[in-house]
């Protein structure tokens, strides 16, 4: 059996805070095709504030695509480790219906954040399902997108950002909380004075987190050394002017076999994680 790299990360670094700013978005090319009975017309979380009703096709951002407000209604707040109904009435028979939450906030709707909620629905009756937020979810805001799709058509764990021909997608901010004190922290909710990654552990991917204190347009440039000093790669991650920023690292981009790393980001002045990374 093949075996699987796990990334755990130990950090160690200091940085200038800054305003929030994001390096990335979600996907928006959805395609679809609302019409009067081919949408998503109700969507409620139960025991939340997310009651949002009679909406047929509000083409908010785009054909037959909705990023509806982080404000009364059209948002909810819920719990890690808490299952929760979530309710979808689509006006036609014969449509698959299926909804994500990026529960680690890595701009991907990964095939692990998926419920189906409906194969085959019937004309304007409520479909239901059931999902538990992880109880190491990270806490903050974040999307949960809904699409909806022909029956026949795929709409599965891995079509959050599939092109479709039929159906309407809708994203909603959802704010995940942690009472129990086990949950990954989310470096945005903590001060903004240091160069960190996670989550930790990570098996494909991690998100580099930093600040660039000036609008000079720098180019941010990640460098790795091994534990003797020598460095083993260096890429440019792009331009930035002066924001808070999380850039997702594909693990594997890297190469990187087990061992202990030295990270070096330099945006203008130099910082520096210690990375140790164990395969299983």
């Amino acid at each position: 059996m093949k075996s699987k790299k796990t990334f755990g990360l130990l950090l160690a670094a200091t940085l200038a805070g800054s305003s929030a700013l994001y390096a990335q978005s979600y996907c928006t090319s959805l395609g679809g095709n609302c019409t009067i009975i081919d949408n998503i017309n109700d969507v409620e979380l139960i025991g939340t504030t997310l009651i949002n009703l009679n909406t047929h096709c509000a083409n908010l951002t785009g054909a037959s695509y909705s990023v509806y407000p982080a404000t009364g209604n059209t948002t909810a707040t819920l719990t890690a480790g808490n299952s929760y109904q979530l309710v979808v009435t689509i006006p036609a028979p014969s449509r698959k219906t299926s909804v994500w939450i990026d529960y680690n906030q890595d701009f991907v709707f990964d095939a692990s954040e998926w419920t189906q909620v409906a194969l085959s629905s019937t004309d304007s009756v409520p479909d239901t399902c059931t999902f538990t937020v992880p109880s190491n979810a990270l806490p903050g805001a974040t999307r949960m997108r809904i699409r909806s799709r022909a029956s026949l058509s795929s709409n599965g764990p891995n079509d959050a950002c599939t092109s479709f021909a039929t159906g309407e997608t809708e994203d909603y901010t959802v704010t995940i909380i942690n009472t129990g004190g086990a949950s990954i922290q989310n470096p945005e909710n903590q001060a903004q004075a240091s160069l960190q990654i996670y989550p930790d552990p990570a098996t494909s991917y991690f998100i580099l987190c930093f600040n660039v204190t000036d609008n000079t347009g720098r180019d941010v440039v990640v460098s790795v050394y091994d534990l003797p000093g020598n460095k083993v790669c260096e890429e440019n991650i792009g331009r930035y002017n002066k924001g808070y920023y999380r850039k997702r690292i594909e693990a594997g981009a890297l190469k990187l076999s087990p061992g202990i790393y030295f990270v070096r980001l330099n945006s203008g002045r130099g910082q520096v994680a210690r990375v140790v990374i164990a395969g299983e």
